[in-house]
């Protein structure tokens, strides 16, 4: 079960990392207050993910939010939904932020 769900992420200038993340908190029902955005840094979603915390993307469309691929951690320390050996972070199409 995903503990948080990301929704937005700030990328580093060349695109490759991911500086930050805006999550949502997923309560045990599976739901989540999409008023209160939480700001976590690189560290400390790897972290979270190295100890057992579950992630997965979230996105909206058409008015309705869609839980999307859950994120790992692949063997070379990049933030991944879907491993494909590139040495870059690669949450899918997320809004990005300042």
């Amino acid at each position: 079960m995903a503990a948080y769900y990301i929704v937005e992420i700030n990328p580093s200038s060349n695109h490759a990392l991911i500086k930050a993340a805006h999550v949502y908190r997923v309560t045990d029902d599976h739901q989540f207050d999409a008023t209160k955005v939480i700001s976590f840094d690189r560290e400390t979603i790897v972290s979270k993910i190295q100890n057992g915390f579950g992630f997965r993307v979230l996105t909206k469309s058409d008015g309705q939010w869609h839980v999307g691929n859950p994120v790992a951690i692949d063997e070379n320390g990049y933030i991944k939904i879907t491993p494909d050996g590139i040495k870059a972070d690669y949450l899918g199409h997320l809004p990005t932020y300042d």
